[in-house]
């Protein structure tokens, strides 16, 4: 019977994702790292995540209970490696069976507020995964337009409604050294991952771009000022200006060519963008 709901199961959540638009906020975070990562999310935002890293050798940890096993199942057939086990049973023997993963060139991913909750509370495990392995820990927050808010779950599961845009957010790198404090750490991740949902589920409702700029764990901006030098030097306060109040942000700006000297000692410029007639 778990093989028939398992079927059901995928064959829902694949023909489903395949309807979303999903577009992807510092992909590079993952994608510029040599090896394996740890991805850390939280366990109500898990349905587009399977579909949308499928087949990248990844090992997801999945609980011992039936409903694990429907789980497994499922995400067999997406392409991942399930290893069984969680924070409340069975969580030593599939911790050794994550460090032998991982050390064979598998990423991992963990619902680090699973399998039972609390919601958004950080379990130690993922902590001690990259501790013993080196690995980093990449954060993802994701959040659906529109969604269906599963009633009676914990975890306030999102169902994306279908054809809906999605966006999947991923934060900053955290490395974890074998001399760190893991209580220290988990609270640190766990402060980190609160504050990309934070901006993740506020990608489609901000209401202006200032909120967005603050939002955004690391936002970038583009001026587009290419005419005469008169202009460009008057526009120097405002760019000064941004840059302090964003102060987390990349300030690009596209200027004709024969100008750029007057940018190239502007130290705030993250890059200067050549703009050839």
């Amino acid at each position: 019977m778990t093989r028939i709901i398992s079927l059901i199961g995928y064959s829902i959540a694949y023909l489903l994702n395949k309807t979303l638009r999903v577009k992807d906020v510092r992909a590079e975070f993952w994608k510029d790292i040599p090896g394996p990562v740890i991805f850390a999310f939280l366990h109500g935002e898990q349905f587009i995540l399977y579909h949308h890293h499928r087949r990248q050798k990844i090992a997801i940890m999945t609980s011992l209970s039936r409903d694990g096993e429907i789980q497994s199942n499922i995400i067999k057939r997406f392409g991942y490696s399930p290893v069984r086990g969680s924070s409340t049973f069975g969580g030593q023997r599939a911790l050794v069976e994550m460090i032998r993963k991982v050390r064979q060139g598998f990423s991992s991913a963990f619902a680090v507020d699973g399998p039972k909750g609390p919601i958004y509370q950080v379990k130690p495990g993922i902590i001690l995964l990259a501790q013993k392995t080196g690995r980093p820990i990449v954060p993802i927050s994701v959040a659906v337009k529109n969604y269906w808010l599963l009633p009676r779950t914990w975890d306030r599961y999102q169902l994306p409604k279908p054809f809906s845009r999605a966006v999947v957010v991923y934060g900053q790198p955290i490395p974890v050294r074998t001399e760190d404090n893991v209580e220290e750490k988990r609270k640190f991740l766990e402060e980190k991952l609160g504050q990309l949902t934070k901006f993740s589920h506020q990608y489609y409702w901000s209401k202006d771009i200032s909120d967005y700029l603050f939002q955004h764990p690391n936002p970038k901006i583009l001026i587009i000022k290419p005419s005469g030098i008169g202009d460009i030097v008057h526009s120097l306060p405002v760019a000064i200006g941004l840059k302090k109040i964003f102060s987390r942000s990349e300030l690009h700006w596209l200027v004709f060519s024969k100008f750029a000297d007057v940018l190239r000692k502007e130290t705030y410029l993250d890059r200067i963008l050549l703009w050839n007639r």
